[in-house]
């Protein structure tokens, strides 16, 4: 997602031509993007392309389709309504983590109050 709109983000660097020349920035653009149009899954808002050449690799300008120009350029796009993707953080892990080691836990001290001679059921009603 970037800002209320999904997207995709697509770079190419060092693209060459049939004869080994580097072709047209706009020329790439365009192939780039019907490529990546036509071959979405899902449907986007926008499409960022970057097209970057060996010599400006720090060149980071991306030029920006909308689906509907990419739509009356390249045809039809991916049906379908456009959902953004939940991104998880870095501390998103932990809340899976702590049921499995719970478990973990809880299996370990089963089996150390086994090895003890202590058997302790509770029902809870």
């Amino acid at each position: 997602m970037a800002a209320a709109q999904v997207v995709a983000d697509v770079r190419a660097t060092g693209c060459r031509d049939s004869d080994g020349r580097p072709p047209s920035r706009d020329d790439t653009v365009d192939r780039l993007a019907e490529a990546v149009w036509r071959s979405l899954r899902l449907p986007v808002d926008a499409l960022h392309v970057r097209v970057l050449d060996s010599t400006d690799a720090h060149d980071d300008s991306a030029t920006v389709l909308t689906s509907e120009e990419l739509e009356a350029r390249f045809g039809p796009g991916p049906p379908g309504v456009v959902w953004p993707v939940l991104e998880r953080g870095a501390t998103d892990g932990i809340w899976f983590m702590l049921p499995v080691a719970y478990v973990i836990v809880g299996l370990g001290m089963v089996r150390l109050v086994r090895r003890a001679g202590v058997v302790v059921v509770v029902f809870r009603t």
